[in-house]
């Protein structure tokens, strides 16, 4: 009898300690899917700098641009970090957000900046007024590095979308509790109550048999 419990208790610890198991498995292999898709979006962001230290060298705006990028790359460590410590998935997100409102500054400046502009078509008239000279809309040559560069923000705001669609369902922590039903008490007969000028008056009396078919009634 004594070894067949010992049995069924090595039996339930070995359960338990596979279903431990699975479960920390399952919390590793999540953090690890999470810091690769960051690291797939470091590496974008590090081509995306590369290409603005290289190709924008000429532009009027090189240095605010270097320091967006520069800022973004920042972040995304500081976003790998969070994962690579298990913080929780509410401030994973508030991390990536961070990264997206710094994406969303440099995109700002590239569509502002020289290599962006372009020069519309112009009519000038001639020195002697006799005439005009029309010079048709033109881009800049550096607007083809600005759509280069806009590509790799779009990379790595797709990684950033991957990342809050698996940290997003964090709704389900916080679910409210709905409304536990209370029990409502049926309803229960009260007294009879007679009116105080009624005429009505209970019958208190006893009737005892006494033979040959008669009774005798006691009461008041």
């Amino acid at each position: 009898m004594f070894a067949k419990m010992t049995t069924i208790a090595s039996s339930i610890a070995l359960l338990t300690l596979l279903g431990s198991t699975a479960q920390a498995s399952e919390h590793n292999a999540r953090y690890r899917h999470l810091d690769d898709i960051v690291f797939a979006a470091y590496v974008d962001a590090r081509e995306l700098r590369w290409e603005l230290h290289d190709d924008f060298i000429a532009s009027h705006d090189y240095e605010h641009l270097l320091e967006d990028a520069d800022a973004i790359l920042t972040s995304l460590q500081k976003l790998e970090r969070t994962i690579l410590r298990e913080n929780s998935d509410l401030t994973i997100a508030r991390e990536a957000d961070l990264v997206q409102r710094n994406l969303s500054t440099l995109t700002r400046h590239l569509n502002g900046s020289d290599f962006a502009r372009g020069r519309h078509e112009r009519h000038r008239t001639t020195y002697n007024g006799r005439g005009y000279v029309f010079s048709p809309e033109t881009q800049h040559v550096g607007r083809t590095h600005v759509r280069t560069a806009l590509r790799l923000i779009a990379k790595i705001e797709d990684a950033l979308a991957h990342l809050r669609d698996e940290v997003r369902p964090i709704s389900h922590h916080h679910r409210s509790t709905p409304p536990r039903a209370v029990p409502v008490p049926q309803p229960q007969p009260g007294p009879i109550l007679v009116p105080r000028n009624s005429s009505y008056r209970p019958d208190r009396s006893v009737e005892i048999p006494v033979g040959n078919h008669r009774s005798l009634r006691i009461g008041f």
